[in-house]
C-alpha cells in the first residue's frame, strides 16, 4: 500500500504548491456536501402532502442558495487567498 499511496505524500512539493486543485476539490465537496444535507432536511421535515408549494419553495430556494454560495466560493478563491490558505491561517492566528 505504501508504494501506490508514496507518490501522493510528494506531489504537492513536486509540483510546488496544489493549492488550486486543493481549494477546488474542497470548495467542490462542501458545496455538494451542504446542498445534500439541506435536502435530506427540507425532505424530512417538509412532507410533500401536508405542505406541496412551501416545500417546493424550500427547494428552490436551496438552489438558489447553493448557486449563491457556489459564486461567492468561486470569487474566494479567484480572487483572495483561497480555502486552504484561510484554513491555515486560522490555525495559526
Amino acid at each position: 500500500m505504501e508504494v501506490t499511496t508514496g507518490h501522493l505524500k510528494v506531489a504537492p512539493f513536486a509540483a510546488g504548491s496544489m493549492n488550486p486543485a486543493t481549494d477546488a476539490i474542497l470548495c467542490a465537496t462542501l458545496l455538494i456536501h451542504s446542498h445534500i444535507g439541506f435536502q435530506s432536511m427540507i425532505v424530512d421535515y417538509l412532507p410533500q402532502k401536508r405542505i406541496p408549494r412551501t416545500r417546493k419553495v424550500f427547494h428552490w430556494g436551496l438552489r438558489a442558495a447553493t448557486l449563491v454560495v457556489g459564486i461567492g466560493l468561486y470569487e474566494f478563491e479567484t480572487n483572495d487567498v483561497g480555502l486552504t490558505e484561510a484554513i491555515k491561517r486560522v490555525w495559526t492566528a
